[in-house]
């Protein structure tokens, strides 16, 4: 048995997942870290194939054991762990605010739960009825978890709002992304774009829920629009949709200004390339770090009027937050026919990254909002 007492970081995962947990996988480590001294820190994976550097080089004890399901048989083996290790703090990323397992942790000895919200799109606040129930089972004691931590303003309202958790109770660790540079020999004939021409680039999963296909018709628009430009729709991304993809942009009349790359590394090699960027997703966390990736690459970025989208952008100051496919096409066109214009949004959404959505920052924030209940 340990001899100090235990604080449980969960994931909801296999350990070699990929995709945007690396972020998660930071803020494991940042926590691990900063509570080491008093607490020994456990990773419960539901199952470990290879575990990222990360994590490995933290001082984290890893350990298989499933927090995610919560069926009779699954809760008694997490109430078995608890006591066995001690566990007097859970962070879990994604669960819920309110569970009948809350109680049950507590009453083994767990002091202290918090959830960390990447969950994306856009919910109904709470009314009436259903407002009255959730913001009593919110008030019974030991039903919630102690704080809640939003990845942007907008998650951290909605949980307020669809969820009922009291405002104080609500920390907003933004997600940041590190500060890095692409490799300028990497030229667009390397990488296999278009010698020529403006580049509007997403780096996205290839299926609907990401608005691919709302891309490629803002692109056969701006075709209409600005016909003696070359203007190529770059997809940096694989996904379950790509087929689709490809013949709609046939039909559409623009398969040839459309470059499917698929799921590439080093996103930032190919951003600097780029004229500018969409974001045509139909839900994220209020911004998502593609978003910040073409921010630092200083790209003006056009994202739609969606608030669990556009969180990040300031619209006419470093992109543009559109309206529709026509609203879209014409402020690319409006980006072609004035590049100074362009590139000062570019530089400004650049600044705007560098000092807002710095992933030091993140952690900082993180770990402030952990501090409010779970002191060092």
């Amino acid at each position: 048995m340990a001899h100090k007492p235990g604080l449980l970081l969960v994931a909801n995962w296999d350990s070699d997942v990929g995709y945007a947990w690396w972020l998660i996988e930071g803020f494991w480590a940042s926590i691990a870290k900063q509570y080491a001294t008093r607490y020994q820190v456990y990773l419960a994976f539901p199952s470990i194939s290879k575990l990222p550097k990360v994590i490995a080089e933290a001082p984290i004890t890893c350990i298989e054991q499933d927090f995610h399901r919560d069926g009779d048989s699954s809760v008694l083996e997490q109430l078995r762990f608890i006591r066995q290790h001690r566990i007097q703090a859970i962070y879990f990323t994604d669960q819920a605010f309110v569970s009948l397992r809350y109680p049950l942790y507590r009453l083994a000895g767990v002091c202290r739960i918090i959830n960390h919200d990447h969950t994306p799109g856009e919910r109904c606040s709470a009314r009436g009825l259903k407002r009255v129930i959730k913001s009593l089972r919110v008030a019974t004691p030991g039903m919630a978890v102690d704080i809640a931590i939003a990845t942007t303003d907008y998650i951290r309202q909605r949980t307020i709002n669809t969820d009922c958790m009291p405002p104080a109770k609500c920390f907003v660790a933004s997600n940041g992304i590190a500060q890095h540079a692409p490799d300028p020999s990497q030229t667009r004939q390397q990488l296999g774009l278009p010698e020529q021409g403006d580049i509007l680039v997403t780096a996205a999963r290839a299926n609907h829920y990401k608005g691919i296909d709302v891309a490629l018709e803002v692109l056969a628009k701006l075709k209409q629009l600005r016909p003696k430009h070359s203007v190529y729709y770059l997809l940096l991304g694989d996904g379950p949709h790509l087929e689709e993809f490809r013949q709609q942009a046939e039909a559409l009349g623009i398969g040839d200004r459309v470059i499917f790359k698929g799921r590439v590394s080093g996103v930032e090699h190919y951003l600097q390339h780029c004229s500018f960027a969409i974001h045509p997703s139909k839900g994220e966390v209020g911004y998502c770090l593609a978003i910040l990736e073409y921010m630092q690459a200083g790209l003006a970025v056009l994202v739609p009027n969606n608030p669990s989208v556009c969180g990040a952008t300031s619209h006419q100051q470093d992109g543009h937050v559109y309206e529709g496919v026509d609203d879209a096409a014409a402020a690319l066109a409006s980006y072609l026919d004035d590049p100074q214009r362009r590139h000062a949004h570019g530089m400004a959404a650049k600044h705007n990254q560098a000092s807002k959505f710095d992933l030091t920052l993140t952690h900082q924030s993180l770990l402030s909002a952990l501090q409010t209940t779970l002191p060092v």
